[in-house]
């Protein structure tokens, strides 16, 4: 009984918003398209530098571990 109606609440909410999201993706222009890729090129950019940045910080925390211990 409850397998029923897990699977007709999924045909009747789950399965038109699955749709929904889908079909809005086809139906943009070329202005939203080229907005969307700008927006991807900026994140990667950002999170490029912010790998960087964490990568360059794990280093230097490294070379000031290595001098407290060989300091001692």
């Amino acid at each position: 009984m409850l397998d029923i109606i897990s699977i007709a609440i999924f045909i009747f909410l789950g399965l038109p918003m699955i749709l929904i999201v889908i079909g809005g993706s086809k139906n943009k222009s070329k202005i939203e398209i080229e907005y969307e890729i700008e927006e991807q090129e900026k994140f990667l950019k950002d999170y490029q530098v912010k790998i960087d940045k964490r990568k360059r910080e794990r280093k230097a925390f490294g070379k000031r571990l290595w001098k407290k211990i060989f300091m001692l």
